[in-house]
């Protein structure tokens, strides 16, 4: 038996999905700089002033949120090549931001799962674009 609750989104346990919404002066943004990270989703602990979803940060911003948390991504000078397994600081920093939700527009396109984007205009008049990734994991 289904039941559907108006205004409620639900998906089955076996799937995974994601939804961002931005301005589509956001989105071209995101689109065309490579250092702009987009919050899809994470939970964080240990921090007072958390990522906003939806929003757009740089990585400098990303590592200052970060560091003032309880679980800290080292900095560059704590950083060691050979026992982290990572052949570049950067290349670090990209799997700790990737794993802790984050993803830049060049990661996009790159996720295993479905994804889209549609524009569209809110009934404020903004224009908005949505991205969305679903599907299963396995």
């Amino acid at each position: 038996m289904k039941k559907y609750r108006l205004g409620v989104f639900e998906t089955n346990s076996s799937t995974s999905h994601s939804l961002v919404i931005m301005s589509k002066e956001d989105a071209w943004r995101w689109k065309n700089n490579p250092d702009l990270w987009v919050v899809k989703d994470g939970y964080w602990y240990g921090l007072d002033n958390p990522p906003t979803k939806g929003k757009l940060y740089t990585t400098e911003e990303l590592i200052d949120i970060f560091s003032k948390g309880k679980y800290q991504p080292k900095t560059a000078e704590e950083f060691t090549y050979d026992n982290e397994g990572f052949e570049s600081y950067d290349e670090y920093i990209k799997s700790y931001l990737s794993d802790e939700g984050m993803i830049r527009y060049e990661d996009w396109n790159e996720i295993e799962l479905e994804h889209d984007d549609e524009e569209f205009v809110s009934p404020s008049g903004d224009k908005m674009v949505a991205y969305s990734v679903y599907g299963t994991e396995y």
